[in-house]
């Protein structure tokens, strides 16, 4: 009887393996790469959108200005952007409706960009707007706040009517 002596895979099969299989993890984990990227840009851009939801919430329950002031991208700074939401009410010795957080007004929110996201330009009068108690903006401040991610562009729109909106874009010129 005579036994098969060759079973078994080559060395060079067994190479031309593990090669294109590390070929394709890398394509896979740059996909990956991509992908978290892009939802991350994807969920900071809805959480701003959120939080201008709430800001116009607060104020038609409270019936009070909320004011969101906003700081952008500062590479000297090293600072990615953030806002801010306060009631500017005047509590605690401050001075009501002027824009700023002084005396004991209340913070409603404080965010900070993360490294991966820049909030680059916003084109709100004086890089404030907020809700009058109506939920309109208030003294007519409406714009837009820019977001720039590694992959992709987000633009939040607030419009005269209080509405707001979410663009996106690839490029930063072409928004949907």
């Amino acid at each position: 009887m005579k036994f098969k002596t060759d079973i078994g895979f080559s060395l060079l099969e067994v190479l031309c393996v593990i090669i294109l299989s590390l070929i394709t993890i890398s394509i896979a984990i740059f996909s990956i790469n991509k992908f978290i990227s892009m939802y991350y840009i994807n969920t900071i851009a809805h959480q701003l959108m959120n939080d201008f939801y709430m800001a116009r919430s607060k104020a038609i329950t409270l019936h009070k200005d909320i004011v969101i002031s906003i700081n952008e991208y500062n590479s000297t700074l090293h600072s990615n952007g953030s806002y801010k939401i306060f009631i500017d009410d005047g509590s605690g010795g401050g001075i009501p409706n002027n824009w700023i957080q002084d005396g004991n007004e209340r913070l409603l929110l404080s965010r900070v960009m993360p490294k991966e996201v820049k909030l680059y330009k916003s084109t709100f009068l004086y890089d404030k707007t907020g809700f009058q108690s109506n939920g309109t903006p208030l003294k007519q401040r409406w714009g837009s706040i820019y977001l720039k991610g590694k992959h992709k562009f987000y633009k939040m729109t607030l419009i005269l009517t209080g509405r707001i909106k979410l663009y996106y874009s690839n490029n930063g010129i072409n928004w949907q």
